[in-house]
């Protein structure tokens, strides 16, 4: 099952519905959610009704976690933050994540970032060369017209259509969320499939001890036989 975040303040529940359509229709498994940074909807990310993002980035981590694939609109609301400035507060809650912006007005968003770099300074130089580097350092896959933008996603996945190890693993690890094993720590499987999607230094013992588990029961299964 290859999960899509999609990011905009606007709803995107019609397209949402197509997407999976079209998805179903290809052969492509996918849960496909919204994440409405921005909106009035979701207060949770806000402070003094502005995005807030660090707000963000714990409501990401405490209800989303791990996804293939988000996309970001890129203008969020009347906002000075965009969705490059998400993508950057995210993107290491994120490490295997791919990533996809796209937006209505991309030619003007073109235009408008080049004319200011080839200003050279004052700050909106100095944020239109940040918004390039995360763009060019980050695992983005793409910057669509949003009349597109769908069609690219499904590109994007068929191009990766074949579940990996991971996929599974971790599929299976949510059927189980609320199971607590004392050979990791007392966590609950959801607390441990938070931790596996992380950077953190644990998350490369735990899958350790889920190999060595997995050999051991193979061995019982062996010894039981004979």
């Amino acid at each position: 099952m290859k999960r899509v975040l999609i990011i905009d303040d606007e709803d995107q529940a019609d397209e949402i519905t197509n997407l999976e359509r079209v998805a179903r229709q290809r052969g492509i498994p996918i849960q496909c959610t919204q994440f409405k940074v921005g909106s009035a909807e979701l207060p949770e990310v806000l402070t003094d009704n502005h995005i807030d993002l660090s707000k963000v980035e714990a409501y990401f981590k405490e209800n989303i976690g791990r996804q293939h694939l988000v996309c970001f609109d890129y203008n969020l609301g009347t906002e000075e933050i965009t969705g490059v400035d998400v993508l950057t507060k995210l993107k290491s809650s994120a490490p295997r994540s791919k990533f996809l912006f796209y937006s209505s007005l991309l030619d003007n968003i073109v235009r408008q970032m080049l004319e200011e770099y080839r200003g050279g300074q004052g700050k909106s130089f100095d944020k239109v060369k940040k918004n390039l580097i995360a763009l060019i350092s980050s695992r983005v896959e793409g910057f669509v017209d949003r009349r597109s933008f769908l069609e690219k996603i499904l590109e994007i996945l068929t191009q990766e259509k074949e579940e990996t190890l991971d996929d599974i693993f971790e599929e299976k690890m949510q059927e189980y969320q609320g199971f607590r094993s004392e050979y990791f720590d007392g966590l609950e499987i959801s607390s441990l499939f938070q931790l596996l999607n992380t950077n953190d230094g644990r998350a490369i013992n735990f899958k350790k001890e889920i190999v060595e588990q997995f050999v051991a029961y193979i061995i019982k299964l062996q010894d039981d036989d004979e």
